[in-house]
């Protein structure tokens, strides 16, 4: 489940923070998105270029299937 951040939910907190994902596999990335939710990330910025083994018809839409929270994709 994909959770969006509203424009209304970001105007009433001013401070988001926002988690930087490095890991070497998206197995690993999927368990580092869950961690920052635990440890308060509002927000994961994924870094798809740390990915060792990067495949964008696959690892992108898994990605967005099991994070839950706003992500931001950086490549």
């Amino acid at each position: 489940k994909v959770q969006r951040v509203s424009e209304m939910e970001m105007r009433n907190n001013q401070t988001l923070i926002c988690a930087p994902l490095m890991a070497d596999t998206a197995d690993q990335m999927v368990e580092l998105m869950h961690k920052a939710k635990l440890k308060g990330a509002d927000i994961v910025e994924i870094r798809l270029d740390h990915l060792n083994i990067f495949r964008p018809n696959v690892d992108i839409e898994r990605l967005v299937r099991e994070c839950p929270l706003p992500t931001l994709f950086t490549y």
